[in-house]
């Protein structure tokens, strides 16, 4: 099969020997579980195969008591259970990836607030000469600080900065500046240029 499917790179179509191919889930108790980890659910405590969990956590209501109704339990956030003369807390945490993604949303917010378009540093650029014509455009630029948002543009090039093209610019200012200002063989250690 490796090598039908080249190593895993290729895409490998099986074609089911049946009419219809049967997606039905297997019951807990089948004999193909028997050897896969078992976790316990926290909220009714059946044990089942770790990878039935994460469906089973969906669907799970807990096991209520007699004196308990179904809204009692769906409005309570925290479940305190006494287990081995000792307290144990758990915590269930309602539409944990919905908080998530409001709490990534208002940082990206709060991020935008604090950079603006006034505060970005542009750079256009040409590549003959970078060091030196680099060097000449960040001295001229008056609201250059190491907290502006840096955007390059090569001249006679239609490459929008997303990153790769700032990275390049420093890389190759960083490599001029070392060529210009240091002498040494390789990586063996650069000593400073004096004349």
């Amino acid at each position: 099969m490796q090598a039908m499917s080249a190593g895993g790179k290729a895409t490998f179509y099986i074609v089911p020997l049946q009419e219809t191919l049967d997606t039905s889930p297997l019951p807990p108790d089948s004999h193909c579980f028997a050897k896969m980890p078992k976790k316990t659910c926290f909220q009714c405590h059946e044990v089942m195969p770790l990878q039935m969990l994460a469906v089973h956590i969906r669907t799970c209501s807990g096991k209520l008591s007699s004196d308990e109704t179904v809204a009692e339990s769906s409005d309570e956030l925290c479940i305190v259970e006494n287990a081995c003369k000792r307290t144990i807390v758990q915590v269930q945490l309602l539409n944990l990836q919905y908080a998530n993604q409001k709490a990534r949303k208002m940082y990206c917010a709060y991020l935008n607030t604090k950079l603006t378009s006034q505060q970005s540093f542009k750079l256009c650029d040409d590549r003959e000469g970078l060091p030196d014509r680099g060097i000449l455009q960040w001295k001229r630029k008056k609201a250059a600080s190491p907290a502006s948002a840096l955007k390059v543009v090569y001249i006679g090039e239609a490459g929008i900065d997303t990153g790769a093209i700032r990275k390049e610019f420093l890389t190759d200012m960083v490599s001029g500046i070392k060529n210009r200002f240091f002498e040494g063989a390789g990586n063996q250690g650069k000593n400073p240029k004096y004349s």
